[in-house]
């Protein structure tokens, strides 16, 4: 019986700050990873011009011929039309057409998501064998994440599985307040985590610190939501502090019953922060 064909496409993953471009194929995932600035505040001119040079680039080095591109960025689009609603990271894309931006820079089909959805996609799809169910959190400047079910996306809020970050993981009245304005949100407690560390030079893990107590009680609660096989942490906070992921789901067992904390597993995400959106955003291309 004769395997399916190899098929490759060209992934780009659109941050504040830097664009990081990838070819990928449907066997071994990352051929090559190239990264540029991105243009300030997301200037959708320059953006365009800084990635139709870097594409060429990319690919000439690895696949001169592609068959089509994903794009992962940040930010809250229209998903009929394309049209870009919300992108405070990149505040001069709102208004912007993406998929006629894109299409024009890259002279190929392409196919946008969301960084979180990409990366995560990138994660489960490097995991064997795959869960049924699996939740993605990254912890960077702030908290996203990507569900999966059933082999599928969850996209019911703004095509994505909504704000992990707006999770209540702490109700003491001098819990600090997130950019939301929400007081004990996860993302204001990581934010706090990092403040505290870059005060005091520390990145040590240990159990019962606030930041461990939050990210289990996000885990509790996203586990009887979606009831996953396997959460999965990556990005910039995460890798700065090994161990952790291991206390977090120490923490796990002693809070939640047997039964689900022996079924379900916090563990480390496979990919490295950098590689995971860029994989995933051209795997999405390909699956779409």
């Amino acid at each position: 019986m004769s395997s399916s064909p190899q098929r490759t496409a060209l992934g780009i993953a659109i941050g504040p700050s830097v664009t990081r471009l990838g070819v990928a194929d449907t066997r071994s995932g990352l051929h090559v990873l190239a990264e540029v600035a991105t243009p300030v505040e997301g200037d959708p001119i320059l953006l365009a011009e800084e990635i139709s040079r870097a594409a060429a680039k990319v690919v000439a080095k690895d696949h001169p011929t592609i068959e089509t591109a994903g794009i992962a960025l940040p930010g809250v689009w229209e998903r009929s039309t394309g049209v870009m609603l919300r992108a405070p990271r990149l505040p001069l894309l709102s208004g912007v057409n993406l998929p006629d931006l894109f299409a024009r820079a890259l002279r190929r089909p392409t196919f946008i998501d969301s960084i979180a959805n990409a990366a995560g996609w990138a994660q489960w799809q490097t995991l064997n064998p795959l869960p049924q169910r699996f939740v993605y959190l990254s912890l960077d400047d702030g908290v996203a994440g990507c569900a999966i079910l059933d082999g599928a996306i969850v996209r019911h809020t703004h095509g994505g599985a909504g704000e992990f970050g707006a999770l209540i993981v702490d109700t003491s009245p001098d819990a600090p307040v997130g950019r939301n304005g929400v007081r004990g949100c996860l993302e204001a407690v990581v934010a706090a985590a990092e403040i505290d560390s870059a005060e005091n030079g520390d990145t040590a893990v240990a159990m019962n610190t606030p930041l461990v107590n939050a990210l289990t009680l996000a885990v509790f609660q996203i586990a009887h939501l979606y009831m996953p096989a396997v959460v999965a942490f990556g990005g910039r906070i995460v890798d700065d502090r090994p161990g952790l992921t291991q206390c977090v789901q120490s923490a796990f067992k002693v809070l939640s019953a047997p039964a689900l904390a022996d079924w379900l597993t916090v563990r480390d995400a496979p990919l490295s922060t950098s590689a995971a959106a860029v994989t995933g955003a051209a795997l999405l291309a390909l699956a779409a």
